[in-house]
């Protein structure tokens, strides 16, 4: 049976089979092709742009790929309905990216300052969108979440020595004190940032 493709010897010096790197040493380009195409937002195109005024990056921790409309289903739900809610999948599914795109922003900050979400028994983290990133750009290597700390002595119940013992768990965002910057109840609480890969001690709701 004769075999298709026995290209003999006229194909220009290139040997049957030929692998990528001799095909790309072959190569060559016109100078339309060899042009460089460059990307700016300078240009006075703002009628093409698409800007998003209140949005958020999220991400789903989980091992396995979360379809996104389990995500919309699960966080609509969770987030009380919000206008004008749109979220869409962005990157490799495997990451369980996506940006979530809100109607006003005081709906936006609510979800931001609730977070973290959960999605089944996976948590939904969620960032600032930056329209300049690509979705291999956008990292997720700490959560934000209300952390508090039990018996400390009344001298660190207030900002300036409380936040010392917050920066143990992680980077303090917000401490849960009153305008002289002191804390009531039994418990010093605030929102910090913790390290993903870190062990979660000393933390409640």
């Amino acid at each position: 049976m004769a075999t298709g493709g026995s290209g003999g010897s006229g194909g220009g010096g290139v040997p049957p089979n030929p692998n990528v790197s001799d095909l790309l040493q072959k190569l060559k380009l016109t100078e339309e092709e060899v042009a460089v195409l460059e990307f700016s937002d300078d240009e006075d195109d703002a009628d093409a742009m698409v800007t998003m005024e209140y949005a958020l990056f999220g991400k789903v921790l989980s091992p396995v790929p979360v379809h996104v409309s389990t995500v919309r289903s699960a966080m609509k739900r969770a987030w009380a309905n919000p206008i004008g809610l749109k979220i869409r999948a962005i990157g490799d599914k495997e990451d369980n990216l996506f940006v979530v795109e809100f109607g006003s922003p005081r709906d936006m900050e609510r979800v931001l300052a609730g977070s973290p979400w959960m999605v089944g028994k996976y948590s939904v983290l969620l960032q600032e969108y930056d329209e300049k990133l690509t979705a291999a750009d956008v990292k997720f290597d700490r959560v934000e979440l209300w952390a508090r700390i039990l018996n400390l002595p009344l001298g660190w119940m207030n900002r300036s020595r409380g936040s010392r013992a917050m920066d143990l768990i992680g980077r303090v965002i917000q401490m849960d004190v009153d305008g002289d910057g002191k804390a009531s109840g039994a418990f010093l609480r605030a929102r910090v940032a913790i390290q993903i890969d870190k062990p979660w001690l000393l933390i409640g709701l």
